[in-house]
C-alpha cells in the first residue's frame, strides 16, 4: 500500500526531531530551526539538491529556507522521464553521425538531468531572493535554455555554470552580456553549434564584473579579438577549449591572471599580452598550421607556463618572461610538414630562450630530440638559464643520442641544484648483453668518455648541483654513466637517489651497489642511496 502525502510528512518530521533536536534536552527544542538563514544554507549547502527539497516540507521554517536556498546544483538529478529519454537518445545517435565525440560519455551526461525538477525548483524560489550559483547539465531545446538563463539572471545569480546538449544552433543570450550581477560563467556545450552574440555587442562590454569565462566548442570564423580591457575589464580567468575554425586569437586583459587555451587545432595565431598574468597553458593546438604562424607572449608577472602537444609555430617570441618560475615543456618536436628544417630549429632556440629566466624546469623525450638536433647542427649553445635550480627530465637514459642534449642543458644551467631524471624506457639489447660484460669499466662505456670532453665547460653546473635523483634505474651503459660521471665530478654533490625501474634484478642491484659504495667520489659527504 503506498504512504499518503500526510503519512509520508509525518515520518519526516519523527526524522527532523531525532535527528535535528536535541534528545533529552530542556522540552526538546528546535535549536537548529533557530539558526540564522545564512548559517543553514551553508549547512545544506553538503546535501544533494533533492535531499533539501524533500526537507521544506518539515515546517514553514524550512520552506522558507528552501525557497531562499542560494546554491543551486542540478548536476546530480537524474532523468526520470521516458519520453525525454528517448528524445536524448535519438539525438545523440544523429548528432554522432555529424560529429566527432564520445557516445557513452555524452549519454551518460544527458541522463544526469532532469529539466521538469530544474523548472519547477526555479518557479517557486521567493522573488526577493538572489541567487549565488546555478549549476545545470542537461538536455535542454534552444527555447528552455534561454529561458533558464533569463529566469537566473532575473533572481540576479552571480555564478552561472551550464553544461548543456541542445539539438540547435545556439546563440549567447544579449542578457548574459547586459548582466550587472554575473561574475563567473561556465559555458560548455556538448555538441559544436555555440555561438557568441554580433561582435557589435560584444564589444560594448560586459555590464556586470566578470571575473571568470568559461567557454567551449564555440563557433568562430577566422579571427577573435574581444579578449580586451573595454570588453572584460576585470577578467581574472579564462578558459577556452575546442574552438571551430579559430586562426587568430589575441588577449590583452590587464587584469587576467590565468588562461588556458586548449584543442583549437585549426590556430596559427597566439598573442598574450598581461601585465598581471600569472599562469597560462596551451595544449593540443596548432595542428593545422598551413602558412606563417606566431607565438607572442608578453607578461612579466608569469609564473607558470605548461606548454603540451602544441605543434612549433614559425616565430615563437616569448617576451619579458622574469618572474618565470616553472616551465613544462611536452611535444615541442611537432611541426607543419612544409617548413624547412632550419625554420624548426629557429623556433625552438627562439622558444628556449625566452625561458632563460625559469627556475624549475620541465622536458620530455620529444624536447630532447629537439635538443639533440640543435646539438648535432652546432647551433650554439643555448642562452644560459640563469635562475634554473630545478630540472626534471623524462626521457629514454639508455640511447646513444641522449648525451649531447644533455650536455647542451648542462652547460646552459650554471645554476641547477637538483636534476631529476626519469627513464622511460630500457634498451632490451642492452640487458641481455649485460649479463657477460662488466658494465663498470670506464673504457668499455662511450657516453664517459664523451661526458669526460665535456667537464670543462660544465664547471659551474658540477660546482652547483647538489641532489640528483633517477627513476627506472636500470644498470643500462646511460644512466650508469651518467651516474658515475656526476659522482665523480659533482663538488657540491650531496645525495645520489637511483631508484629501480619494475624490472628488478637483486643480484645485478647488488653488483651495483656495490661497486658504487666503492666509488671515489668528488663531494666527500655524498650520499648514494637506493630505492
Amino acid at each position: 500500500m503506498m504512504e499518503t502525502r500526510s503519512a509520508k510528512r509525518r515520518k519526516m518530521l519523527s526524522l527532523k526531531y531525532r535527528i535535528l533536536t536535541a534528545e533529552g534536552g530542556q522540552g526538546g527544542i528546535d535549536h537548529i530551526s533557530n539558526l540564522p538563514d545564512d548559517v543553514l544554507h551553508r549547512i545544506l549547502g553538503f546535501l544533494p539538491i533533492e535531499t533539501i527539497a524533500r526537507m521544506s516540507i518539515l515546517s514553514k521554517r524550512w520552506t522558507q529556507i528552501w525557497r531562499s536556498f542560494p546554491d543551486l546544483d542540478f548536476t546530480t538529478i537524474r532523468q526520470k522521464n521516458p519520453d525525454q529519454l528517448k528524445v536524448m537518445d535519438n539525438l545523440v545517435r544523429s548528432m554522432s553521425r555529424l560529429h566527432r565525440f564520445d557516445r557513452q560519455r555524452v549519454r551518460n551526461f544527458l541522463y544526469l538531468c532532469d529539466r521538469d525538477f530544474i523548472r519547477d525548483v526555479l518557479s517557486v524560489r521567493d522573488k526577493g531572493s538572489n541567487l549565488r550559483a546555478l549549476r545545470v547539465g542537461a538536455f535542454l531545446s534552444f527555447t528552455c535554455l534561454n529561458k533558464l538563463i533569463r529566469e537566473a539572471l532575473k533572481q540576479n545569480v552571480r555564478e552561472l555554470d551550464i553544461e548543456f546538449a541542445t539539438e540547435d544552433y545556439f546563440n549567447m543570450p544579449k542578457c548574459i552580456i547586459l548582466s550587472e550581477s554575473l561574475r563567473v560563467l561556465n559555458f560548455k556545450p556538448q555538441f559544436p553549434g555555440f555561438r557568441l552574440p554580433f561582435l557589435s555587442v560584444m564589444k560594448g562590454g560586459f555590464q556586470s564584473p566578470l571575473q571568470v569565462l568559461s567557454l567551449s566548442l564555440l563557433l568562430i570564423e577566422g579571427e577573435l579579438d574581444i579578449f580586451t580591457d573595454s570588453v572584460f575589464p576585470v577578467l581574472r580567468k579564462l578558459s577556452l577549449s575546442e574552438f571551430m575554425h579559430l586562426r587568430q586569437i589575441k588577449v590583452s586583459c590587464s587584469a587576467l591572471e590565468d588562461m588556458t587555451l586548449e584543442k583549437c587545432s585549426e590556430l596559427d595565431t597566439l598573442e598574450v599580452v598581461g601585465s598581471r598574468l600569472e599562469r597560462l597553458r596551451v595544449a593540443s593546438c596548432f595542428h593545422s598550421l598551413r602558412g606563417k604562424s606566431m607565438v607572442k607572449v608578453h607578461a612579466a608577472r608569469l609564473r607558470v607556463l605548461e606548454w603540451e602537444q602544441n605543434h612549433l609555430t614559425e616565430d615563437c617570441l616569448l617576451q619579458n618572461l622574469t618572474a618565470l618560475h616553472q616551465a613544462s615543456l611536452y611535444g615541442l618536436t611537432k611541426f607543419h610538414e612544409f617548413a624547412p628544417p632550419a625554420i624548426k630549429l629557429r623556433a625552438a632556440w627562439n622558444f628556449l630562450h625566452g625561458l632563460c629566466h625559469v627556475q624549475c624546469l620541465k622536458l620530455d623525450t620529444p624536447c630532447m630530440k629537439l635538443l639533440q638536433q640543435l646539438a648535432e647542427k652546432n647551433y650554439g649553445p643555448l642562452l644560459p638559464f640563469i635562475n634554473l635550480e630545478t630540472l626534471e627530465l623524462r626521457t629514454v637514459l639508455t640511447r646513444n643520442n641522449i648525451v649531447p642534449a644533455l650536455d647542451l642543458l648542462f652547460k646552459s644551467s650554471p645554476s641547477l641544484c637538483s636534476l631529476i631524471l626519469t627513464n622511460t624506457d630500457y634498451c632490451s639489447y642492452e640487458r641481455s648483453e649485460r649479463k657477460d660484460k662488466d658494465w663498470w669499466d670506464a673504457t668499455s662505456l662511450e657516453e664517459e668518455k664523451n661526458w669526460e670532453t665535456q667537464m670543462t665547460a660544465m664547471t659551474s653546473f658540477l660546482e652547483k648541483l647538489k641532489v640528483v635523483k633517477i627513476h627506472g634505474f636500470s644498470g643500462c651503459k646511460g644512466d650508469v654513466s651518467l651516474a658515475k660521471f656526476l659522482l665523480r665530478h659533482g663538488k657540491a654533490l650531496e645525495e645520489i637517489v637511483l631508484c629501480y625501474g619494475n624490472e628488478r634484478n637483486s643480484l645485478l642491484e647488488k653488483k651495483i651497489k656495490s661497486q658504487m659504495m666503492e666509488f671515489s667520489a668528488a663531494a666527500s659527504s655524498a650520499k648514494i642511496l637506493f630505492e
